[in-house]
């Protein structure tokens, strides 16, 4: 018989998925908030084995970020929009994850891939090309399958994300960005100091205009007019950027601004972090 720690050494177990098989199992529990184990029976070798078969080819979120070559943040961001399957929960929510499940999302990619596709000047990864985008990287790859966008891949037979490689001027073609004078969401939420759900309200709204987009652009995505966003930058001011520029607290200058009777800038019935330049500048 084996300790948990010993027998997950001993069988090449990831300790945690082990600790989260033995609780389904009841052989063992945790008590209190100190999460003491309690041993109600100590796994046997032909348990652990049991267990070593069933996890064989399962890893932990960390490992499966560091198997695709992602950063765990952006592991969590495709699973949560269904573009990789997790195979279930350990303590705490901690996911797992199946190889071949990960397999899959790669082997997506790889047949992006085109063998015959030249190299392009403006080639890079696909972690690079979200900021030459001006977009994310869950953008990028929704882009990459609807329009079917030929990648290049680098050499190597043990493929990871950023080994995917993509033209900056193929993207953004499929985007909309290339219209003359059409920035991406992205841009224009960067240039006005908020995030890109308001620069979608401003659009909505009428504070801000789409730009055109040519008929073979993405339908999903929206691009706005490049000056109606320097003609709105003149005339309001984020908080962020105000209280970057007067080195205050944004929520306590906010909170000043209000009690002083300065009213924001309404819109979609709830944003209220844009302010009229006239009402606040000069004024702090």
């Amino acid at each position: 018989m084996y300790s948990l720690r010993k027998g997950a050494k001993a069988y090449g177990i990831d300790e945690r998925m082990l600790r989260h098989k033995l609780l389904e199992r009841g052989d063992i529990s945790k008590s209190g908030k100190s999460g003491a184990i309690t041993y109600h029976r100590y796994p046997s070798r032909a348990t652990l084995q049991k267990l070593a078969n069933e996890t064989n080819g399962v890893l932990s979120g960390f490992d499966a970020a560091n198997y695709l070559g992602l950063d765990i943040h952006l592991l969590r961001t495709f699973v949560v929009e269904g573009l990789i399957k997790k195979a279930g929960k350990m303590a705490r929510n901690a996911p797992y994850f199946r190889r071949e499940d990960l397999d899959a999302f790669l082997g997506r990619l790889y047949r992006q891939t085109r063998p015959d596709l030249e190299s392009a000047s403006d080639e890079v990864s696909l972690i690079a090309a979200t900021p030459a985008c001006q977009c994310s990287t869950l953008e990028l790859l929704n882009l990459i399958f609807e329009h079917d966008i030929p990648l290049r891949s680098a050499a190597g037979a043990d493929l990871r994300f950023n080994d995917f490689l993509i033209s900056v001027e193929r993207a953004k073609t499929a985007i909309g960005q290339s219209s003359a004078g059409a920035i991406s969401m992205s841009e224009a939420a960067g240039k006005l100091g908020v995030d890109t759900a308001t620069i979608r309200n401003l659009v909505n709204a009428g504070y801000l205009s789409a730009a055109p987009k040519a008929k073979r652009s993405s339908e999903r995505w929206r691009v706005v007019d490049e000056a109606s966003v320097a003609a709105f930058g003149e005339h309001y001011i984020s908080a962020a950027d105000l209280a970057h520029e007067l080195r205050r607290d944004t929520a306590n200058l906010c909170r000043e601004l209000y009690k002083n009777g300065v009213e924001p800038l309404i819109f979609n019935g709830e944003n209220r972090i844009i302010f009229r330049r006239r009402d606040v500048v000069g004024n702090n």
